[in-house]
């Protein structure tokens, strides 16, 4: 299965809903996962500029963070 959206608050809400998390992406697909990064970056600044709309952030696991 993968992820599917027009745009971040669409994959975010895919993702979500089918309980989807990012993997580490395979050779050659820097840019594209860069492309991704970039625009999650410019949604959540948009999101924490505007009035009233802050991002729920779930704190990460301790129990399955690797060191």
């Amino acid at each position: 299965m993968s992820a599917q959206g027009n745009n971040v608050p669409e994959l975010c809400s895919n993702m979500n809903f089918n309980g989807l998390t990012f993997a580490p992406g395979n050779p050659g697909t820097d840019a594209a996962y860069r492309a991704l990064h970039d625009a999650f970056v410019a949604y959540i600044r948009t999101a924490q500029a505007s009035a009233g709309l802050q991002p729920r952030m779930r704190p990460p696991d301790p129990l399955s963070a690797k060191q």
